[in-house]
């Protein structure tokens, strides 16, 4: 069904003759904010978050990774530590022992070396225990 719709004049609507006119409101004056203003705006309601400390400590967490790779280094067997393994062997995420990982190296308990294969492509991660005299002991 098609209906076709009359004009607005036929309607009886009338606009007025002149046009409406929006007042314009450029009385105020628009400012801007620096970078450093914003800067110190963001600083004061997000404070950046500490750096982790520099020094020896590390988490009890990263200690019980690294006992359990100390248990995984026999170099009798021939055996290195990995992964997976420490990952089920104490129940916990991939992200936590990934985490443990750079806890110790960054304390300097163990180096990661990249091991490649005969054919110049990448194989897996061979972690390098460091001297234990230094390691302490998880709390409890």
């Amino acid at each position: 069904m098609k209906v076709k719709l009359k004009l607005y004049f036929k309607w009886g609507i009338e606009f007025e003759k002149e046009p409406y006119v929006v007042p314009l409101r450029d009385s105020s004056m628009v400012t801007y904010a620096s970078r450093e203003e914003l800067t110190e705006a963001i600083q004061a309601k997000y404070p950046p978050k500490e750096k982790k400390d520099d020094d020896d400590t590390i988490p009890d967490g990263s200690i019980c990774v690294e006992e359990e790779m100390a248990m995984q280094n026999s170099p009798k067997l021939n055996t290195k530590p990995h992964k997976p393994e420490v990952r089920m062997d104490l129940k916990i995420s991939r992200s936590t022992v990934k985490r443990a990982v750079e806890d110790l190296k960054r304390c300097g308990y163990i180096t990661v070396e990249r091991r490649y294969r005969k054919n110049g492509g990448n194989s897996s991660l061979l972690f390098v225990l460091k001297d234990f005299s230094k390691r302490r002991t998880p709390k409890g």
